[in-house]
């Protein structure tokens, strides 16, 4: 018998997006590539307990549980980040994707938008031990996570 599988804990996964060609040439610095990255830990059972990390360059990162919003700033720029989307399916729910956006905003006026999705394979306890038989005896196999 073997699971869909978990992550090695902390173990990332990354994905970057650009932003809309005006936030190049905005008054912002920076502002126009948002990274998300997941690092697998321990305890991530549930949609909303699982975690990203967003960086948005020039604005620094922001940790996300669940599904929430955050603002980030630089100067006289602001960017308001959300989660839209985080969810895990399959057997062991361990296949997870992830979609945020960032809309940035130069003052009071809105520059252009971020989207970006990540797709990476989740924790579960237990979920990478294989049952195995050698000469008529059960055991188990793998690295307990």
């Amino acid at each position: 018998m073997t699971t869909d599988g978990s992550c090695l804990i902390g173990s990332e996964t990354t994905v970057t997006a650009r932003g809309d060609a005006q936030l190049g040439t905005d008054s912002c610095t920076g502002g126009d590539t948002l990274t998300i990255t997941h690092q697998c830990a321990a305890g991530e059972s549930n949609d909303s307990s699982r975690v990203l990390y967003v960086s948005l360059n020039g604005f620094g990162t922001a940790k996300i549980r669940g599904l929430k919003s955050v603002s980030m700033s630089a100067g006289a720029c602001s960017a308001a980040v959300q989660v839209l989307e985080h969810s895990c399916t399959g057997t062991d729910k361990t296949a997870c994707t992830a979609r945020v956006r960032a809309r940035i905003y130069a003052g009071s006026l809105h520059s252009g938008d971020i989207a970006g999705t990540i797709a990476y394979q989740g924790w579960k306890r237990g979920a990478a031990l294989t049952d195995t038989w050698t000469d008529g005896c059960a055991g188990l196999t793998g690295e307990p996570q």
